[in-house]
């Protein structure tokens, strides 16, 4: 399993997949969806993505905000540009919550 991470702003963003191959599967993916493609010299032509899907899955080991009952109600904020697009629903009580909710950007 491999896990790149990054933080700013105290927002962490996780990918995670099952081998090298996967990730340079996926990130050559994202690379084209998000990147000026060169068309000739004189011309730079942008692709538009028209959605976008995502399944919120799970996390693990969150910090109990709940001292006394330790535990928290987590939720996932997805956002692009440093805009949020969209929330997951919030999992009531857990340090380990369990989504697998799908999230469609359009």
């Amino acid at each position: 399993m491999l896990t790149l991470a990054s933080e700013q702003g105290g927002l962490r963003t996780y990918f995670e997949v099952e081998s090298e191959t996967e990730m340079f599967a996926w990130l050559q993916l994202l690379t084209t969806c998000s990147l000026p493609v060169p068309m000739n010299d004189l011309t730079v032509h942008h692709r538009k993505i028209l959605s976008l899907s995502l399944t919120v899955v799970e996390a693990r080991g969150l910090l109990p905000v709940d001292p006394i009952r330790r535990t928290a109600n987590p939720y996932c904020l997805i956002s692009l540009d440093k805009t949020l697009e969209a929330t997951s629903s919030v999992c009531m009580n857990s340090v380990n919550p369990l989504w697998n909710e799908r999230i469609v950007l359009e």
